[in-house]
């Protein structure tokens, strides 16, 4: 396989996956239209006599620039799936299909188990037991279980727990394989936090409140990283004002505007 068609496999990849969650007429004719745009973008560079690597590098700089268009056509497509057929047949189970979403949960829980073993080994260490490195490690755990509770009821308030209470566990390196599911969950949990439909605010103001939260989530999530190697009381203290602050933040956008239904109540009355 040349670079060329790893970049163009690269490209049907990303379209499968960004296509997987909508409607199948819709995401077969996506799918036909990048095929078409892949086919002449090779057909030209091969009449000009482009190199196969200048060409692979020219399809995967149009893949990751249309990263951002390709989510809005996603989530643009599932409103209308969702608006053409309200009364879907439930035919897969109402546990099993937010499972298939939310896979990475389950690394979440992994890392709780992992935070548990460090606060129960640091305290029965006979050489140097740390009582603060267990209150920072049963802490984090007790973080991801609540955000864990939370992701059903308030999807937003639990993704930011999650992202929060695994951030430490990334550093862990000497125990990588912790430290690489850390952060699948970590960047799991943001992605998932920008599409909760509760922060999709029009205009510039969604744009504002998004961005700043991703900022405070990343923010939350170093300092708490940061922590570990600082250690103390008072860091213990800093990181849970952190926490409280981030979460008024996104109780903010998550608030429901009851006067938005009232006109929609009247005109169908």
């Amino acid at each position: 396989m040349t670079a060329e068609d790893g970049a163009a496999a690269f490209a049907a990849w990303w379209v499968r996956c960004y296509t997987a969650r909508v409607g199948a007429e819709a995401a077969e004719d996506r799918r036909a239209e990048i095929d078409s745009d892949l086919w002449e973008q090779r057909a030209h560079a091969r009449s000009v006599g482009a190199p196969p690597h200048a060409v692979a590098l020219s399809i995967v700089r149009r893949v990751t620039g249309g990263v951002p268009a390709d989510l809005v056509w996603s989530r643009q497509q599932r409103g209308v799936s969702r608006e053409r057929a309200p009364e879907r047949e439930v035919t897969v189970s109402r546990w099993a299909r937010p499972a298939r979403h939310s896979w990475w949960t389950a690394a979440a829980a992994a890392v709780a188990l992992f935070y548990v073993w460090v606060a129960a080994g640091n305290l029965a260490d006979p050489q140097d037991p740390s009582a603060e490195g267990s209150v920072l490690a049963a802490l984090c755990a007790a973080t991801v279980l609540v955000g864990l509770g939370l992701r059903g009821r308030h999807r937003v308030v639990g993704d930011v727990l999650l992202a929060v209470s695994v951030a430490p566990a990334v550093v862990v390196i000497w125990f990588w394989p912790v430290a690489v599911t850390a952060l699948v969950v970590l960047v799991c949990a943001v992605v998932d936090l920008a599409e909760a439909r509760s922060l999709r605010r029009p205009g510039p103001l969604g744009v504002l409140v998004r961005a700043a939260l991703v900022v405070a989530v990343l923010g939350t999530a170093l300092a708490w990283t940061a922590m570990l190697s600082v250690g103390g009381w008072v860091t213990v203290l800093v990181a849970c004002v952190a926490l409280v602050a981030l979460l008024v933040l996104v109780a903010v956008p998550t608030r429901r505007d009851p006067v938005a239904v009232a006109p929609r109540a009247a005109t169908e009355g």
